[in-house]
């Protein structure tokens, strides 16, 4: 049997294949909440940084307190000196790069050496004066997912500045940047539930509620509540993630471009209840499943194949 620290270096090296080495070539979505879903998102969630033109450099608002004090790049993974667009290339490389080590430790002190090359240079990218709009939203995504990561694997070590840039950004003239910075919060306890380090929903719904009642919510806030929903039923969690998957159905059911989507996972949870009723009640019940089984057939544009299974 292994010795419990052997075991505790297997679960962060398990975690960080799912959440660093997947996620940090993303910009968008955790890996973890996807892990959790099994339908991924990989992140379905997840989208690829935009491209962006170098030569089309405005002067966004960059982000208050940007820099972590004292962190510096290991001799291992030094941060080129580049234009912005570049390094965001870099950042985006060292996720590809396979993990070096041939121990637990030393594959963990290796990707807290990318982690940290990442932070430097998501930092460079957003206090440079030739950084555009995409480019910086791209960095501080990019910023916002490697602390969050870490804010799981290393709480007291790079994981404490996960909340200090979350708090610099609600502070900065971005409304965009706090939104994600609020959206990133949500992903981190998607994950948290996802991986057993919280045992109740408690803090997650709360953090969802608040996001979903945002005027300007929109594909971030979906995906994110989304893949809590699944979390959620994954975890044993099942009125929860009904309630959840519900609230975005109704919440995003008007949005002109995530209407749609909004629509369909609300008939799905609405049909996934009545399967449970019709299981587990009687008569009645079944003849409400029998009549949404008949209503659906008779509008076949509503089924999906994931309604059809």
């Amino acid at each position: 049997m292994r010795p419990a620290s052997d075991c505790l270096c297997l679960m962060s090296q398990l975690l960080l294949a799912a959440l660093l080495i997947a996620g940090c070539a993303k910009t968008e979505p955790s890996e973890v909440a996807d892990a959790g879903s099994t339908t991924q998102d990989t992140t379905e969630s997840a989208t690829d940084p935009p491209a962006v033109d170098s030569a089309e450099a405005t002067a966004p608002a960059a982000p208050a307190e940007p820099i972590n004090t004292g962190l510096q790049p290991d001799a291992a993974y030094p941060v080129p000196d580049l234009p912005p667009a570049q390094l965001l290339d870099y950042i985006n490389r060292l996720a590809t790069l396979e993990p070096i080590g041939e121990s637990d430790d030393e594959y963990i002190a290796d990707q807290i050496s990318r982690a940290k090359s990442r932070l430097v240079a998501a930092d460079r990218i957003i206090l440079s004066p030739d950084t555009n709009d995409d480019l910086m939203t791209a960095a501080v995504r990019a910023k916002l997912d490697t602390l969050r990561t870490w804010a799981m694997i290393d709480p007291s070590g790079l994981g404490i500045h996960f909340e200090q840039f979350i708090a610099a950004l609600q502070e900065g003239e971005s409304t965009e940047f706090a939104q994600l910075g609020r959206v990133s919060r949500l992903w981190f306890e998607v994950d948290r539930l996802a991986y057993g380090q919280a045992q109740t929903p408690d803090d997650l719904l709360a953090k969802l509620k608040s996001l979903l009642e945002d005027s300007a919510a929109g594909e971030s806030e979906f995906l994110a509540a989304q893949d809590a929903g699944f979390v959620l039923n994954d975890r044993g969690f099942q009125d929860e993630a009904t309630e959840v998957l519900k609230l975005i159905g109704n919440r995003f059911s008007n949005h002109a471009e995530l209407g749609e989507e909004a629509k369909e996972l609300l008939l799905k949870t609405q049909f996934r209840e009545k399967v449970i009723a019709a299981m587990s009640g009687g008569r009645q019940e079944i003849q409400s499943l029998f009549l949404a089984i008949r209503d659906m057939l008779k509008d076949k544009e509503k089924l999906s194949v994931e309604v059809l299974d």
